[in-house]
């Protein structure tokens, strides 16, 4: 009995030192995803203490700082400002990032479905010369980009920032998404051929549906 008795007293005190181990990794968890929370509201802090401060306390003030008085009229003054038309910039901005992004989705998982479902001649080398791609860097192609835009006379217009991105959708977002679209089961495209599915029918229907993880990454 008494042997008994010190097993369960052993097999006792191990499980409680394993729950203070384990109490103890949740509350250090729990104190860096606080910090981490802290840390990542510090932007936010400080792009409002500077917002609400006058032109003076810009540059009198520490930008930690909260002015005693808040200059709530920025705002009013930003909105209504006719020399630089806050509205008309978001618009901008919105049209311009609407149209990238989803030019870039349905571009790059046209490409990627290409690559990862047809077989043609050529298919891997191709493959290889849109990674080969990713070597260069994005100031090589900045001046003739440049020039391009210029001849097309794209310059000061939405075109090089919108077109382009429909034009392939850059060589990781291919990469990306074709090697997912490599681990999707090839039986999918086979059942949808024989009741008929054309390759557009299965990319849009089959596959697209079940690569919800990859173009939300994209």
């Amino acid at each position: 009995m008494s042997q008994v008795s010190d097993l369960n007293s052993v097999f006792r005190n191990s499980a409680q030192k394993a729950e203070r181990k384990a109490q103890l990794l949740r509350v250090l968890l729990w104190i860096v995803l606080v910090i981490g929370a802290i840390l990542s509201l510090v932007p936010f802090y400080l792009m409002f203490a500077m917002s609400v401060k006058t032109e003076n306390q810009m540059s009198t003030l520490s930008p930690w700082a909260l002015p005693k008085e808040l200059a709530w009229e920025n705002y009013s003054k930003v909105l209504t400002n006719d020399n630089a038309p806050f509205f008309k910039f978001l618009r901008n901005s919105v049209v311009i990032a609407f149209c990238s992004t989803a030019g870039v989705l349905m571009s790059s998982a046209i490409v990627a479905y290409g690559f990862a479902r047809l077989q043609f001649p050529g298919r891997d080398r191709l493959f290889t010369l849109v990674l080969a791609t990713m070597m260069l860097p994005g100031l090589v192609m900045l001046i003739p980009s440049y020039v391009i835009f210029k001849y097309l006379g794209w310059v000061d217009t939405f075109y090089p920032f919108i077109i382009p991105a429909f034009l392939g959708g850059g060589a990781y977002n291919i990469f990306l998404l074709r090697q997912f679209l490599m681990g999707v089961p090839r039986d999918l495209d086979e059942a949808a051929l024989i009741d008929g599915a054309s390759h557009g029918t299965i990319f849009w229907k089959v596959l697209l549906p079940n690569m919800g993880p990859a173009p939300a990454t994209v």
